[in-house]
């Protein structure tokens, strides 16, 4: 029966809501938007974003890369952030390493302290 189901697929057992069509396939989707309408909205597409407090570097992210960003400062997993946004694990490490490049960060944790501290998210 079509409608909306909960499904525990995230590595801490949180509820991934599951869309279900009338043929019986699903697929998992964030509630209401979540964090990626937030990132999307927080800086829009392509925008120059300062990196640090002083402003005086400009860091490009794109959309998509604002959307793992904003996971990422959930705490999602890998894994997490490809299911809420409907891509590999492959995909999802490669905008993590190319978010931490940009940012100039050794890793996922320096790469959102780094985006907080730019008011990035």
């Amino acid at each position: 029966m079509p409608g909306n189901r909960t499904v525990s697929t995230s590595a801490r057992g949180a509820p991934v809501p599951v869309s279900v069509t009338a043929s019986g396939q699903g697929s998992a989707r964030p509630p209401g938007g979540g964090p990626v309408a937030a990132a999307t909205e927080l800086a829009g597409h392509g925008q120059a974003v300062s990196s640090s407090p002083g402003g005086s570097s400009a860091v490009r992210l794109s959309g998509r890369e604002r959307e793992v960003l904003a996971l990422l400062a959930e705490g999602a997993s890998n894994l997490e952030i490809a299911v809420t946004l409907f891509i590999s694990v492959n995909t999802v490490e490669r905008h993590v390493a190319n978010i931490c490049g940009k940012l100039g960060a050794r890793g996922r944790t320096a790469a959102v302290a780094r985006a907080i501290r730019g008011a990035l998210i």
